[in-house]
């Protein structure tokens, strides 16, 4: 815990404040995501979110995947329905300090026999445009869901990094640094 408290903090001392326009919470997002189970579990997801009133935002998500065994269970279905929103302050010129919590709604199939697996997380982080063209992200997250294969609870660090093309495209890469890591690249437009 200590060391992900030092790198925030040093994360906060090292993002370079570059002016630009003020950060959106405002988007749709199309990705694809990798679980490191073994074997893998691949799921594709869209996410939506809006900006509400000032400093707050609303955000939903539908994630679906499966996972390929060796074994008697065949294949793995997960799906989840993630329903959310959060809180967003300045902290210095482009960049924010979030506060964020989802509920979760999942269900994985196997082997013909459906459990639910539902949960929650809540995170806290930082989100910053550091130029014109990148956008960074680091927040310390707890995650919890239970009833299916994949139950589990973690905390952990989530680590994005946005290319934006123009101020409405951008190409988003993420990392959750847990014992099932899980990397994403997705395709986020702000509207």
């Amino acid at each position: 815990m200590k060391r992900i408290l030092v790198v925030f903090a040093l994360s906060a001392a090292l993002i370079p404040q570059i002016a630009w326009a003020e950060l959106s919470y405002s988007s749709v997002d199309f990705g694809y995501l990798i679980t490191s189970y073994s074997p893998s579990l691949t799921q594709y997801n869209i996410a939506i979110s809006k900006g509400i009133s000032g400093d707050f935002y609303l955000d939903a998500s539908y994630v679906s995947g499966s996972q390929v065994t060796n074994d008697y269970q065949g294949e793995n279905h997960a799906s989840a329905i993630t329903l959310g929103g959060g809180y967003h302050t300045p902290l210095h010129e482009n960049v924010d300090g979030i506060l964020k919590g989802d509920v979760i709604l999942g269900s994985v199939t196997t082997a013909g026999n459906s459990t639910s697996e539902n949960g929650f997380d809540i995170a806290a982080g930082m989100r910053a445009q550091m130029t014109h063209r990148f956008e960074g992200t680091l927040a310390i997250v707890y995650a919890s869901t239970s009833g299916g294969i994949y139950a589990s609870s973690d905390t952990f660090v989530n680590a994005q990094l946005g290319f934006n093309f123009t101020p409405q495209l951008q190409m988003n890469a993420s990392v959750d640094f847990r014992p099932t890591m899980v990397t994403g690249v997705r395709l986020r437009y702000f509207y």
